[in-house]
């Protein structure tokens, strides 16, 4: 169980998978003090945070359900499995990453705006591909 003092960068370092649940309740992940502190100021429910934290933690890792052998599955079932497991995730994820590139952007445009300009198109074509 994730305890309220811990801080948010030690959580997030030793629990990737609990950033997006920290940006799900507006808690950003760099924060630079602990989960009962954040929660407080941001009136997030400490218990549900910690619930949701808990959750995600105590889930089994993506890829137990992973054959060790796909030599012997079906074109079929590869694909399900790549739709299922890697598509959705994208699917699920792509808003964040869009909101970090433009945070990213508006940090670093003056310096690095050809390459951000790039970057951005290659991920405009990516979401799209991923969307459809």
């Amino acid at each position: 169980m994730i305890e309220e003092a811990v801080s948010i960068q030690g959580l997030v370092r030793e629990h990737p998978q609990a950033r997006p649940i920290l940006e799900r309740f507006g808690i950003d992940p760099d924060e630079q003090t602990t989960l009962a502190v954040v929660a407080s100021e941001s009136g997030v429910s400490i218990g549900h945070l910690i619930a949701a934290l808990d959750e995600i933690i105590d889930a089994p890792a993506a890829g137990d359900d992973v054959p060790g052998d796909w030599s012997g599955v079906s074109p079929k079932a590869l694909i399900d499995y790549i739709e299922g497991r890697h598509h959705t995730y994208m699917k699920r994820e792509l808003s964040r990453l869009e909101r970090l590139l433009e945070r990213v952007m508006q940090t670093h445009r003056r310096r690095h705006g050809k390459m951000l300009g790039a970057l951005r198109a290659v991920f405009a074509s990516f979401k799209t591909e991923i969307e459809e």
